[in-house]
C-alpha cells in the first residue's frame, strides 16, 4: 500500500497539472476571441467585394453591348498572369497548406515561359515557395 506521503504527493502534482491546463485553456481562448474578431472584418469586406462584383454583373446584363464594361470585356492578349495564393500563418491544416503550394506549381508549369506575378497570402506559403524556389511578387504575412 502507498505511503500517505507519496499519495500527497501525487495528489499535489494532478493539482498542478490541472492548474497548468487551466492557464494553456485560457491563452487559446484569448486566441480564439482575437482570431473571431479578425474573422468579423473579414466578412465586412466579403460583403463589400459581393456587392461590387453583383453591381458590375448586374450592369452588364442591361448594358447592350458586354464589352462596353471594362471587367467584362474579353482581352485579346493576355500579356501577364497573376496569382493569389492563400496559406495559412501556422499549421494545424492537415495538407491543405502543401497541396495549395503543389497545385501553384502545376499552374505555373502550364504557363511555360511566362512569368506570373504571385501575391502570397500566409506564412506558411511565403516559407514552401522559398523553398520551392517559387518567387513571390507581394506577401503578406499574419502576426
Amino acid at each position: 500500500m502507498a505511503k500517505t506521503a507519496e499519495i500527497k504527493k501525487r495528489i499535489e502534482s494532478v493539482q498542478k497539472i490541472g492548474s497548468i491546463t487551466h492557464a494553456m485553456y485560457l491563452v487559446s481562448l484569448a486566441k480564439l476571441q482575437k482570431n473571431q474578431k479578425r474573422i468579423e472584418t473579414l466578412k465586412t469586406y466579403e460583403k463589400l467585394v459581393k456587392r461590387h462584383t453583383a453591381e458590375i454583373l448586374a450592369a452588364s446584363k442591361y448594358m447592350d453591348d458586354a464589352s462596353l464594361n471594362p471587367f467584362m470585356r474579353k482581352v485579346e492578349k493576355i500579356e501577364r498572369v497573376a496569382y493569389i495564393v492563400f496559406t495559412s500563418d501556422f499549421g494545424l491544416c492537415g495538407g491543405y497548406n502543401i497541396n495549395v503550394i503543389r497545385k501553384l506549381q502545376a499552374e505555373i508549369a502550364s504557363h511555360e515561359g511566362e512569368h506570373p506575378y504571385i501575391y502570397m497570402v500566409g506564412k506558411t506559403g511565403v516559407a514552401k515557395a522559398e523553398h520551392y524556389g517559387i518567387e513571390i511578387f507581394k506577401s503578406l504575412v499574419g502576426e
